[in-house]
C-alpha cells in the first residue's frame, strides 16, 4: 500500500505592509526516507504553493540545518526565504 513519507503544513499572513507570507508551521521526512530527496522535493512544492497563493516570502521559526543548506537565511527570530531564489535554483539544476 501507500504510506506517508514526509509532509509539510503553512499558512499565509499578512505583514503590517500588506505584503503576503507563507509561514511554514511543520515540515517532516521519515528518518528512513531522509536524505533521499524528499525534503527538496516538499521544499519545492513549498515554493510554489507561495508562488501560486502571491506570496513575497516564505518564513519559518523551525530551526534546522536543512533550511540553511536550501536556501534559507537566518533572521533575528526565523529563517526567511524569497519564494522567486529557491524557483530559480530549480531551474538551474
Amino acid at each position: 500500500g501507500i504510506r506517508p513519507v514526509g509532509f509539510s503544513s503553512g499558512e499565509v499572513i499578512v505583514d503590517k505592509f500588506g505584503d503576503k507570507i507563507f509561514n511554514l508551521k511543520a515540515l517532516y521526512v521519515t528518518p528512513e526516507y531522509r536524505s533521499s530527496g524528499i525534503g527538496k522535493e516538499l521544499i519545492h512544492r513549498i515554493n510554489h504553493r507561495a508562488l501560486s497563493l502571491n506570496c513575497q516570502n516564505i518564513k519559518t521559526d523551525l530551526v534546522s540545518g536543512f533550511l540553511l543548506s536550501n536556501g534559507f537565511n537566518l533572521t533575528k527570530s526565523s529563517f526567511e526565504k524569497s519564494v522567486y531564489s529557491n524557483l530559480i535554483e530549480h531551474k538551474l539544476s
